[in-house]
């Protein structure tokens, strides 16, 4: 179900988590600021993918490669989780309902890092060494962030302000 609250899109999303024998389901709303119709020219130059963080991810994607083969490949995941997967996923529940173009830039940051800690060459296929890592891809990222921040606001005591933004459409 999508709603628009003028430049916003406002989208629900159902999650089920099964813990034991209790199943139980979230129904949230979550409002983007992505939304197809005659803006997307303009969001498109303004997209928050797009800022500091590619060029960040891409600069030490490449000192890593600089200095890979003197690292042990778990020191290696440790260097590429801590300066670029951090970069990836700050913030990246924004990203929750944005097109694949948006997405499809930061999912090429990650295939370059699994392929330099996994020195394989640059046009291997990405998705087979991603499950090596035990690694999700970009947008089940922040799928699962998404999940998570729900999950965690629904379940345990939190601010009411909280609560409220995550769980209901309503706007002032």
């Amino acid at each position: 179900m999508k709603e628009n609250f003028g430049n916003l899109t406002s989208e629900s999303v159902h999650f089920t988590a099964v813990f034991g024998q209790q199943k139980t389901t979230l129904s949230v709303t979550v409002v983007s600021k992505y939304s197809s119709g005659p803006r997307d020219k303009w969001r498109s130059c303004h997209r928050p993918d797009k800022h500091v963080t590619i060029g960040q991810c891409n600069y030490h994607a490449l000192a890593i490669r600089h200095i890979r083969h003197l690292l042990t490949t778990q020191l290696a995941q440790t260097l590429a989780c801590s300066l670029i997967l951090s970069r990836i996923d700050y913030c990246n529940a924004v990203l929750h309902g944005a097109p694949y173009y948006s997405i499809k830039t930061l999912q090429r940051v990650q295939n370059n890092a699994t392929r330099i800690i996994l020195q394989e060459p640059r046009q291997s296929h990405a998705t087979p060494l991603l499950k090596m890592l035990h690694w999700l891809p970009v947008q089940q990222r922040i799928d699962y962030r998404v999940g998570l921040l729900t999950f965690k606001v629904r379940s345990t005591s939190t601010p009411l302000y909280e609560g409220r933004s995550k769980s209901s459409a309503t706007r002032p």
